[in-house]
């Protein structure tokens, strides 16, 4: 059997930036996934907080869901995604600095935390 060459199409490709109707921004307060044969799946879920119930009562009810999408990707989609963020972690540190996560802020300045 003889192996065939692959042309790697690496030129611009002019897409233009057309949104469907359907088309609304969400802030992703949770993610939530897995993987299943030929996929990784994940689930993002937006939070609406209800002020009037108070921070001591967020576990309570504090919360409402008010918008989740599933996404489905092929292990090539997430490499590439992963690849791509990867990206965008680097250049946002170089602009705005360190990205900082919740765990590395309380192990560096563990009088921050309310042990209440």
């Amino acid at each position: 059997m003889v192996d065939k060459k692959i042309k790697l199409i690496r030129e611009s490709q002019n897409i233009m930036p057309v949104r469907s109707e359907e088309f609304r921004e969400i802030i992703q307060d949770r993610i939530v996934g897995g993987i299943q044969e030929g996929y990784f799946v994940y689930v993002i879920q937006s939070e609406r907080f209800d002020s009037t119930i108070g921070l001591s009562n967020v576990a309570n009810r504090g919360t409402e869901l008010v918008d989740e999408v599933q996404v489905k990707l092929t292990p090539q989609q997430a490499l590439r995604t992963y690849e791509w963020f990867g990206t965008l972690l680097k250049k946002y540190e170089e602009i705005f600095g360190e990205i900082k996560l919740l765990e590395k802020v309380a192990k560096d300045k563990p009088e921050l935390i309310d042990k209440s």
